[in-house]
């Protein structure tokens, strides 16, 4: 758990914010903004599996 502590990502927080926003309605179909998004997708899923290899682990997951 103190890794998880240790790093906390924000990922998931970007993802709901670019993905719903209505800030962000105008530019959401401007290749640039579209790969703003993938990276931080890229970011997430990454992140993402460490975790769950940090519980596989831990044996906290199977």
């Amino acid at each position: 758990m103190e890794y998880l502590r240790a790093n906390k990502s924000t990922h998931l927080l970007a993802l709901t914010i670019l993905k719903s926003s209505p800030l962000f309605d105008n530019i959401r179909n401007e290749p640039e903004f579209q790969k703003i998004v993938k990276d931080v997708e890229i970011k997430f899923q990454k992140h993402h599996k460490q975790v769950a290899e940090f519980l596989r682990k831990k044996g906290e997951i199977k």
